[in-house]
Parts: structure tokens; sequence; C-alpha cells
């Protein structure tokens, strides 16, 4: 997953670079709009510092784009989404090693009509869901408000803070039982796993709603 940031930050450097010519602006003049030294925002267009969500969102509006076209060039470059995303890491898809779920100084827009409220997005990796059409890399927009079904893929997260998206399958009042796929065998499909977690070691779970794969 170390190649999509790398990725991101490559975008973002080319990006930032072309939009502030575009607006005839000057390092120094855009370092005094973000409120950093000249050499600070230097370092944005080199690609060696990562801003912060909120300088980010003053980039996108300094520049008149949109934060996600900043970061992927998928979004439209006229404006900055009012409903932006935010991505919050990595979500693993497999029977071991779930992420730490912490927020990224990245955002994303929202998929066309979706207006929920504490929505929020995470980076597929691992291939316990390719199966489900989720592979590593793939942008999965998350929904804490709607309510999940059995079959649909869950985000979870545990008081620990680590995350997983798994489908849903059953839950009673002590224990959620989610399914996930082994790795595929030579000459052979996915086999399903069910794996369980106490309902007093989640944190929350967010229905899975959309995915997109990245570019």
């Amino acid at each position: 997953m170390q190649d999509f940031f790398v990725m991101t930050e490559q975008l973002l450097k080319d990006r930032l670079r072309q939009s502030r010519k575009k607006q005839s602006l000057s390092q120094a003049e855009m370092a005094a709009k973000l409120g950093v030294s000249r050499r600070s925002y230097g370092l944005y267009e080199l690609g060696k510092t990562r801003p912060t969500a909120d300088k980010l969102q003053r980039m996108a509006q300094t520049l008149h784009v949109s934060t996600d076209w900043l970061l992927t060039g998928t979004a439209t470059t006229d404006q900055t989404p009012t409903h932006a995303l935010p991505v919050m890491g990595l979500a693993e898809c497999g029977m071991q090693g779930w992420y730490i779920a912490e927020a990224q100084a990245t955002f994303t827009a929202p998929p066309p009509g979706f207006e929920e409220k504490h929505a929020f997005a995470v980076i597929a990796t691992g291939t316990s869901l390719i199966p489900e059409g989720i592979k590593p890399g793939f942008l999965c927009y998350c929904a804490p408000n709607t309510p999940y079904q059995p079959g649909d893929i869950v985000y979870v997260e545990d008081n620990s803070g680590n995350a997983s998206m798994k489908l849903f399958v059953a839950e009673d009042d002590d224990w959620i039982t989610l399914e996930g796929y082994l790795p595929a065998e030579p000459g052979h499909a996915q086999q399903k796993y069910t794996e369980q977690k106490k309902k007093s070691a989640i944190k929350r779970m967010a229905t899975v709603v959309y995915i997109k794969r990245r570019v």
C-alpha cells in the first residue's frame, strides 16, 4: 500500500504546481495565503511534506479546485466539494493484520447523491474480499447510519482502533459473526471462512455502500 501514498503525493505536488501557475501565483504568494513560510510551501510542491487536512482544504479553496482532484485527479477542477469525506487510512480485508484506523490528510468527494452524515472512506488492502469485488487499493465509502443486513460488506473498528472489512453474517446479544475469503489455492477459487467478534470489543461498524477503483 506504500505505492498508493507515493502515487498520491506525486499527483499532489504536480497538481499543486499546475494549479498555482494557472492562478498566476508565485510560491511566496501561495505560502502567504496558506499562512506558511515560502520554504514550507516549496516542500509541498517537492513532495517532501504532506499537508494537514486543513491546509489541503485551504489549498483547494485558494486554487479553485477540489481536494479530490488535487489528490487523485478524479474530480472536477472548478470547486471544492462541500461534503468531502475523510479517508481513514487502511482497512485490512483478511484474517489477520487489522490496521489502525488513523485519519489521513486526505479527503475524497462522495458518490453522486450521497448525503449521509459522519460518512468516511477507507482504502482496502488484503485479498479476503476480492470475490466481492474489493481489490487492494480500492476506495470504500462507509455509511455508519445505514443499517447493515446479512451479506453486506461492513467496516469494523475495535476498541483498540484496529480496522477491517468483512461480510456481515449475523449478530446476537454478545457476538457479531463475519465472513471473508481465504487466500486462493493454485487452480481453486477462494473459500469462505467465518470469524466472530465480541460486541463489547467493537467500537463502531459501518455499511460499505460504494466502491471506487483508484486511478
